[in-house]
């Protein structure tokens, strides 16, 4: 699976990190970020919004990188393919759901409110949690939405229906 790299679409330096070890890691979150853009298809736009959301992360919440581990962009046409953005490094615990960051993976959606979930993303959601588990962490973990832990509406409706349809774990 091909996931763009931080020197890929032009990362800040970094703030010195909170370390974690990924074999901890107990559970990954899916969140959103919301984009109403059909630019955002090119991969400049991509590499672009990249840049975009760390300033934010970085000069308006003052955290010490991008929130999230992982950025998964839903394309616009039905045709093409979403792709998947290193934020920060997955031994970086992440700034993404309050009081709940502590060995976690955080994954973002760049999609558009009241957008359907595309199988392009699905499926590229599905691969990334694969490889989370199969090739970082090296144990099955349980995938969440933001809302799970904290009082919000993110990931949306549906893409918040679509992760506890698709990743419920088995007790």
């Amino acid at each position: 699976m091909k996931i763009y790299r931080r020197h890929e679409w032009g990362s800040r330096v970094l703030v010195p990190k909170v370390n974690q070890d990924p074999r901890y890691v107990g559970r990954i979150f899916v969140h959103w970020t919301e984009s109403g853009s059909r630019s955002l298809n090119r991969l400049s736009r991509q590499k672009e919004h990249m840049r975009e959301l760390q300033n934010y992360h970085m000069d308006e919440h003052g955290w010490r990188d991008i929130g999230y581990h992982f950025v998964v962009f839903q394309p616009w046409g039905s045709l093409l393919a979403a792709r998947v953005f290193e934020g920060r490094s997955v031994k970086s615990i992440p700034a993404a759901q309050e009081n709940n960051n502590t060995e976690t993976i955080a994954i973002a959606v760049v999609m558009k409110e009241g957008d359907p979930l595309r199988l392009a993303t699905k499926l590229k959601i599905r691969l990334l949690v694969k490889h989370l588990r199969s090739d970082v962490i090296h144990h099955m973990v349980p995938v969440y939405v933001h809302g799970d832990v904290n009082e919000t509406t993110c990931p949306g409706p549906k893409l918040q229906e679509w992760v506890h349809k698709t990743f419920r774990m088995r007790r």
